[in-house]
């Protein structure tokens, strides 16, 4: 019965650790205007007006994300937390939010 019982309690802690949360991240444009974007300065996106990406895997982290239209923007944020999230970064006319999607 002993064994069981470390089996079923092993079982359920293994399941419960998670080594890496699972974090996505969607850049969505809410400009009536197409705009460029650069992710880290290696991932680019041209996103139409009132558009966004597909959800994409993101590690955890400081990021940093820029891109051109009428005024330009350069933006930082971090990523972090247990388990599974997703994100997105809202590109508005004269600010870029970070915000957790549930």
């Amino acid at each position: 019965m002993n064994k069981i019982t470390f089996y079923i309690v092993f079982l359920l802690f293994a399941a419960a650790c998670q080594e890496e949360p699972d974090h996505s991240l969607r850049i969505e444009n809410e400009n009536n205007y197409e705009i460029f974007v650069r992710l880290d300065d290696s991932i680019e996106y041209t996103i139409e007006p009132l558009g966004h990406t597909d959800y994409r895997p993101i590690e955890e982290g400081y990021h940093e994300i820029d891109g051109e239209y009428a005024a330009g923007f350069t933006a930082g944020f971090t990523i972090g937390g247990n388990g599974v999230h997703k994100w997105s970064v809202i590109v508005q006319q004269d600010t870029v939010i970070l915000v957790q999607k549930l």
